[in-house]
């Protein structure tokens, strides 16, 4: 072997090494992406796989009653998923609240660690959610955390107005639509923290999971107005 053809094989040798090494350098920065996590689910939110219909009520009206419908032929499980593998109801409240929620989850991942959902209020005790500074001052601390903390703050305003409950099938929390089915539901709203209840446009909100696959369905009583505003949410 010549000269030159030695030095052609030693340098040959050193670009595959090197190869060897900048590829690993990339799987390694590669795993370590920021966000490159699967913390948390992404559920999908305009699917018409499940309907939900809300029928309207009175504020003279203890309850808020209604159907949530399966559209396919596959059986879906309805329960908000919670820290320690608890289950958590879905929700009946104000329609603005309803909406709003549906909006964050369309663009932000749904995390069980912290908090269960905007509307249903279970957070953990200690987590950073729990002192985030609520109205406009949250806008310092980016837009999905701060919208999800006046989603907390209308929530906990609708539940002292007793604008809220838990819907209930055969009086479970949690249950399941098999396919094709129709289930009736029911939700006792609080009672408001002083005087007589308040006539509000109310919502429900459920989130399901089928074959691996989470969503969140909602539904409004007939006759709510356009909501596509902020609504009570005092984003600015």
């Amino acid at each position: 072997m010549t000269f030159i053809q030695r030095c052609r094989q030693v340098v040959a040798s050193s670009l595959a090494t090197a190869g060897i090494f900048a590829g690993s350098q990339f799987a390694i920065a590669s795993a370590s992406l920021p966000g490159a996590d699967f913390s948390g689910r992404v559920v999908i939110t305009d699917s018409t796989s499940m309907s939900v219909a809300v029928n309207p009520h009175q504020p003279t009206t203890n309850n808020v009653t209604g159907h949530i419908t399966n559209n396919t032929t596959t059986q879906f499980n309805c329960a908000v998923p919670g820290l320690d593998n608890k289950t958590w109801p879905g929700q009946v409240t104000e329609a603005q609240i309803v909406k709003d929620s549906m909006d964050y989850y369309s663009r932000n991942i749904f995390q069980e660690s912290g908090f269960t959902a905007p509307v249903v209020g279970a957070m953990g005790t200690g987590s950073l959610y729990n002192i985030l500074p609520s109205q406009s001052a949250a806008n310092s601390l980016g837009n999905a955390t701060g919208t999800l903390q006046q989603i907390r703050t209308a929530q906990n305003a609708a539940r002292v107005a007793g604008h809220t409950g838990d819907p209930r099938v055969g009086g479970n929390t949690t249950f399941n639509v098999g396919p094709g089915a129709s289930v009736n539901w029911t939700a006792a709203l609080g009672a408001p923290s002083s005087g007589s209840r308040t006539d509000f446009y109310a919502a429900a909100m459920f989130f399901c999971t089928s074959a691996g696959q989470s969503y969140v369905f909602a539904g409004y009583e007939p006759g709510t107005p356009s909501l596509d505003g902020i609504g009570r949410l005092s984003w600015s």
